[in-house]
């Protein structure tokens, strides 16, 4: 991954101070490195950058007027650090303008987005420029991870009047503000959950987060492990749903059902201190979030709740966040697992199928209520009016042979005879639910 650093040049009356990289142990602040330098980028780019190599690059964003107060100096000194480190770093000065309407906001926007390739490793130094600049950058570096695959590595700030001394010798922190890239991918992981029900964002940002605590050894460590486990288990939950796996295997040991416990079971471990600490608080509102949503749909299952419940749940989740495919396979198989629940409360289901292997017996259900509606098999209407009346019958039925069609449709790619357009696929899996609702409702 090659390595870019990117800065903003001002116009202000810089003076030369001692820039340091800190460490804190035991609260006591210790120097990691300095660089004496009126120019915050070539401090950064010192201490900082220290592991770039041939083909690396570094870019500064400058206005007219920084250009003409300090970029030929800045330029030499930067150009006298490539130079002593014998390596091909390419050094680069890209005109921005002030960003003083909606029109210079758009055109800096789209020249320092030019200036960032795919897979590079960015640090950004935000010291300097017209406020306006560097919050762009925050936007773009954001807009990028998306689009461009990038990795940001830091984004710095030179706090020179924030000066301290340490061993009788003052210094101005150079400061890491790269949490604030976190807040904002856990900010789009909320919303890709809002909008989707997919955790999967959400725990590929925790883990990281986990991995970077554990890495800093902080004292948060445990916190950090908690959340990483409790969004694992989300996204565990939502994968199962998104592939319809209403069933427990026994084979693979998961199931939605299985899945929505595991997640109960690990939350209850939570410490009460959890979202206390720097690092968790930003992740555990979300956690809390999730957490809402996930209980508005599955409260109402518990270790013995049989098919039919589970199966409801899910349809309602799918119907909401757009698994429409998925919703289709739950109601068909949830229909069916309704039919066989009916059946049992009047038969034995083994004698009423003639199948002694339950996959058998929901088989020969589905056949009974497709064949009912073919009107080619009036025993079968009969055997079905032992259980339902006339009129019931008729209406799950049709309700059948509609989500049947549907389900079909989509799990042969479009290529079926009876083909519905998206939209249409949509609205139908909202109103047969509706349908089969009322039904259920009628019968019990």
């Amino acid at each position: 991954m090659k390595k870019h650093y990117m800065s903003v040049l001002g116009t202000g009356n810089y003076q030369a101070c001692n820039y340091a990289i800190t460490e804190e142990n035991h609260d006591v602040k210790a120097v990691k490195g300095s660089y004496e330098t009126k120019y915050i980028q070539a401090a950064v780019f010192q201490m900082i950058c220290y592991d770039f190599s041939d083909g690396d690059k570094i870019t500064i964003f400058l206005t007219q007027e920084a250009k003409e107060r300090h970029w030929d100096e800045l330029k030499r000194e930067l150009e006298q650090l490539i130079a002593s480190r014998n390596q091909n770093i390419s050094l680069h000065d890209v005109m921005v303008r002030e960003g003083m309407d909606d029109d210079q906001q758009w055109e800096n926007f789209n020249i320092i987005y030019s200036q960032i390739d795919d897979q590079e490793q960015i640090i950004v130094d935000v010291t300097h420029g017209f406020r306006t600049i560097p919050m762009q950058l925050f936007t773009i570096l954001n807009y990028a991870k998306a689009l461009k695959d990038i990795d940001v590595a830091g984004i710095y700030y030179g706090a020179f009047e924030r000066k301290m001394k340490i061993d009788d010798v003052e210094y101005s922190p150079i400061v890491d503000y790269a949490g604030y890239m976190t807040i904002m991918e856990l900010a789009n992981a909320a919303n890709v959950f809002s909008a989707t029900g997919n955790a999967k964002l959400l725990h590929k940002i925790t883990k990281k987060v986990k991995a970077e605590g554990f890495k800093a050894d902080t004292p948060q460590k445990q916190d950090l492990s908690s959340l990483d486990k409790i969004s694992l288990k989300i996204e565990q939950l939502t994968e199962s749903i998104q592939c319809a796996r209403g069933k427990a295997s026994s084979k693979y040991g998961t199931s939605i059902q299985q899945d929505y416990f595991a997640y109960c079971e690990e939350k209850a471990k939570v410490p009460k201190s959890l979202g206390q600490g720097n690092k968790t608080q930003a992740i555990y509102p979300i956690i809390q979030y999730i957490d809402h949503s996930v209980d508005e749909y599955f409260h109402n299952i518990s270790p013995k709740s049989d098919d039919v419940t589970v199966g409801m749940c899910t349809i309602e989740w799918c119907k909401d966040y757009g698994l429409v495919q998925a919703g289709f396979t739950a109601l068909e198989e949830t229909i069916i697992s309704w039919v066989f629940a009916r059946v049992a409360l009047k038969n034995s289901v083994e004698d009423f199928t003639g199948e002694t292997d339950q996959r058998k017996q929901r088989e020969v259900l589905s056949k009974m209520l497709t064949e009912s509606k073919r009107g080619k098999a009036p025993d079968t209407v009969s055997k079905l009016g032992q259980v339902f009346s006339e009129d019931k019958l008729e209406n799950l039925v049709c309700i059948s042979w509609k989500v049947k069609q549907c389900r079909n449709d989509m799990n042969h790619f479009g290529f079926s005879t009876d083909h519905r357009s998206t939209r249409k696929l949509c609205s139908q899996l909202n109103e047969y639910y509706e349908e089969f609702q009322k039904l259920k409702s009628e019968c019990e």
